[in-house]
């Protein structure tokens, strides 16, 4: 019982509840998304991807384009044709130009028909919902072949957001005092360099709020979001999706902002849908800051979080950056580990998707003894996320880093993987940011604030890039593991919970 409660406490919410009868209605519609197999491997694309950021190669940041991009993942006609046939052509709404993802609305009696497996009903106390969904679908084998992941109806929305308000108002840090601690001055705005955000969960975007935020704290800015991507309902808005907007947008000197919403409330599986939807235009943005994730263990299955492992590659491969918060759990210690583990040991789980290795994930840091300017230390109101993972091995660009680190550090008892992807990359300010929200202006703190301040800071570096060379910077983690001179070490606090089980800071990466 003592683990449940554990584990309750980390994640936010008591697993969801199979009910006994499914009392919800067969006619409801669901946005299906099925991510069809490319052409190309994860090694290739991985390859590919390392090739187009490697300084001394002969296509060095020669990303491919929209077009270019579809020669190298279209999975054939053949592939599209019999998914699309399948599922019934008066069902699909969408198919990828690159052809690697098929998007469809159905019924679930239409759903329980084609797979051959019934909905059933789950509720869950702390989210107060009740949903169906299909845990287990029947693809067929003459399209399973063709298929890496299919959902929109299969998985479940992420815990609620405990939100990290502070009776402060407004908070220590604004876009003026970010701007300060980081020196960092206006650049002319290169053509087509657009950034953006990714919300989820039903987190949508007040242009009330922004507005009035940028023109309090930006220099009577009239901040507009130029494009959003999917619904978004302004008189329903999001802290979360507030606190991106505002400061992705303020810190970055207003370069055009574009959002794209993901309502559902099927996480893992909404990643991939966000993820086709940026590489679905010709034109799109090269800076994405991402303030969703999970560090619970199994909350997403792994064909999932290997396709969207991939679609960040290719991504990179585009010359699109991706940023994404490290989470708010510091180490997330969960009472579980290898098969034969003792379970009272534990074991250490970083956030995913900031695992996944070709994005950049992004801690928290505050000032030292929660003053208002000057050195920076990990955050002390909240556990900056960060681990090793097990889900993604080490990678080339930061295996030196990481072994300095254990030789130079006092480990955990608990289990870890000490051949996983280490997280976070990159940190920078998160804690007491002043936000408006709702008409209010209030504080808030987390890795969610540090990475839209790190993404605005990429959009400006991309600003230098493209008015010098045309080019967009892309997969930047092997560029910043090789110039550590760049960033501010930050070698004070920990990651840890209240008995100690966690990260401690050191000299170099942590």
């Amino acid at each position: 019982m003592l683990c449940a409660v554990l584990t309750a406490l980390l994640t936010g919410a008591l697993p969801w509840q199979e009910d006994p009868v499914n009392t919800l209605s067969n006619t409801e519609l669901f946005n299906v998304n099925i991510a069809l197999k490319r052409r190309i491997s994860s090694e290739g694309l991985g390859r590919l991807v390392s090739e187009l950021h490697d300084p001394t190669s002969e296509v060095f940041l020669q990303h491919k384009g929209f077009d270019e991009m579809k020669e190298v993942v279209h999975p054939g006609e053949e592939a599209v044709s019999a998914v699309v046939q399948w599922l019934g052509e008066d069902k699909v709404v969408n198919v990828h130009p690159h052809g690697d993802n098929v998007a469809a609305r159905m019924t679930v009696a239409e759903l329980e028909t084609l797979l051959k497996q019934p909905f059933k009903q789950y509720t869950n106390p702390s989210y107060g919902l009740t949903i169906q969904r299909m845990r287990s679908p029947t693809i067929p084998p003459h399209v399973a072949r063709y298929i890496d992941v299919m959902g929109g109806f299969t998985g479940f929305p992420l815990p609620p957001r405990r939100p990290m308000w502070s009776l402060e108002s407004p908070g220590k840090v604004n876009p003026t005092n970010i701007r300060d601690a980081y020196n960092i001055t206006k650049t002319a705005h290169a053509a087509r360099n657009i950034q953006a955000i990714a919300e989820f969960q039903s987190q949508f975007v007040s242009s009330a709020d922004l507005s009035s935020f940028c023109q309090t704290w930006n220099n009577n800015t009239n901040c507009t979001i130029t494009q959003f991507i999917g619904n978004n309902d302004p008189s329903f808005p999001g802290d979360e999706s507030m606190l991106d907007t505002e400061y992705i947008m303020s810190v970055g000197d207003v370069h055009e902002t574009w959002v794209y919403s993901q309502p559902d409330m099927d996480f893992c599986n909404d990643l991939i849908a966000f993820g086709a939807n940026v590489t679905s235009e010709a034109v799109y943005p090269f800076v994405i800051s991402i303030s969703y994730g999970t560090q619970s263990a199994k909350f997403c299955d792994t064909a999932s979080m290997q396709r969207f492992s991939e679609d960040i590659q290719k991504m990179a491969a585009m010359g699109i950056t991706t940023m994404i918060a490290s989470g708010d759990s510091g180490a997330a210690w969960q009472p579980a580990g290898p098969p034969t583990a003792d379970t009272e040991i534990g074991t250490l789980i970083p956030s995913y998707p900031a695992s996944i290795p070709t994005a950049v994930a992004v801690g928290s840091t505050f000032y030292v003894d929660d003053g208002a300017s000057g050195e920076q230390e990990a955050t002390k109101s909240f556990g900056s996320g960060g681990g090793f993972s097990y889900n993604f091995p080490v990678q080339p660009y930061q295996q030196a880093d990481i072994q300095t680190y254990y030789a130079a550090t006092d480990l955990p008892k608990c289990h870890y993987n000490n051949t996983g992807r280490g997280t976070p990359d990159v940190s920078a300010l998160g804690q007491s940011f002043t936000i408006v929200y709702g008409g209010s202006t209030m504080s808030v703190s987390g890795t969610s604030a540090s990475t839209p301040t790190f993404a605005a800071i990429v959009t400006l570096l991309n600003d230098v890039c493209l008015e010098q060379s045309g080019k967009s910077l892309g997969f930047v983690n092997q560029l910043f593991y090789e110039n550590p001179g760049m960033f501010t070490d930050i070698v004070k606090g920990n990651n840890k919970d209240l008995i100690g089980r966690g990260w401690d800071t050191a000299v170099g990466w942590d």
